[in-house]
């Protein structure tokens, strides 16, 4: 049965590309029949295996609160929930709207966790979901992408130049004030998006608010799915990508 709270609108965009080896539809239709006030906006972005078909099924089974973009050609992550974002800004009045990875490693139901303390704070703009291994928490992970990804955190860290543990967690929640200003421009980055986000959040609430109204939350739960786009011959890229995001980060910095 559909929830009847008057929780605000939320609106998560899903980037997919050859997803559908991955994207479960019971799992994403049985979160839709549990609240009303969370829609999606998936971004088919050049998909060439069965994502689109998968798609137009979760659409038919709630039509109005499930909306599709596809792209003809694979434009990347970081363009493809621009476009979604935008098109939430544009065509919904969501309070809140933020982007989820395909695979689900974190499940749907943390939207609601981050939904519920942006609403008890006010002044928090930005909620990023944390893998953070802990009692209490089920987060499993690869031993050798465990360390990877605290290696390139401790990087990402130094380069943006604020203490985040975790930039590259899927799961990531704006206000609608917020998004309307850290998407308005494309990303210069396609692997290192997320670290271009934490530059322009803050460039937009300041040196000093950047550190109280941006949240790492700690999700209960996370397990790697297979089949992650990003390979070890994208090293290279990442770290002439992670160079750029040092030069926007210094110059935030400078003009702040």
């Amino acid at each position: 049965m559909m929830s009847t709270d008057n929780k605000p609108l939320v609106v998560i965009t899903i980037p997919c590309y050859n997803e559908g080896d991955r994207l479960s539809v019971k799992t994403i239709e049985t979160f839709l029949d549990e609240s009303d006030n969370v829609h999606f906006v998936f971004v088919d972005d050049g998909s060439s295996d069965a994502t689109h078909p998968l798609l137009a099924e979760i659409r038919e089974y709630a039509p109005g609160r499930v909306h599709i973009l596809s792209r003809e050609v694979n434009e990347g992550k970081s363009a493809a929930v621009r476009r979604g974002v935008e098109y939430s800004l544009q065509h919904t009045s969501a309070d809140y709207v933020g982007f989820w990875d395909a695979d689900l490693s974190a499940p749907l139901t943390e939207v609601w966790r981050f939904r519920d303390f942006m609403s008890r704070h006010p002044d928090v703009k930005l909620v990023m979901g944390a893998r953070l291994k802990r009692l209490g928490a089920d987060v499993r992970r690869k031993a050798w992408r465990h360390y990877l990804g605290r290696g390139f955190a401790t990087l990402a860290s130094v380069v943006v130049g604020l203490a985040v543990y975790d930039t590259q967690c899927g799961a990531k929640l704006f206000t609608r004030e917020l998004a309307e200003k850290v998407f308005e421009e494309p990303f210069r980055t396609q692997w290192c998006f997320d670290l271009e986000i934490m530059c322009r959040s803050r460039e937009i609430l300041g040196e000093e608010n950047v550190h109280r109204q941006v949240y790492e939350m700690p999700l209960t739960q996370w397990i790697h799915q297979e089949g992650s786009k990003v390979k070890f011959r994208h090293a290279p890229m990442i770290a002439v990508e992670l160079l750029k995001v040092w030069r926007i980060a210094r110059r935030v910095k400078q003009e702040g």
